[in-house]
């Protein structure tokens, strides 16, 4: 479950993937930058904080 850090080097590769016989493709979005481990988190979405004080 944590392959973050590999997931995102799969994505910056951006390697053609087989989607059909003879169709590959790319993704659309490309990933740019560099992975540090800030990028290991997220923030909170505010429904959630709304529905629950202690995460705020």
């Amino acid at each position: 479950m944590d392959d973050l850090k590999n997931t995102f080097a799969s994505r910056q590769a951006n390697a053609p993937v087989e989607v059909a016989p003879g169709l590959s493709l790319t993704e659309g979005v490309e990933v740019t930058g560099s992975w540090n481990e800030s990028r290991n988190y997220a923030t909170i979405p505010s429904f959630d904080a709304d529905l629950n004080e202690n995460l705020k």
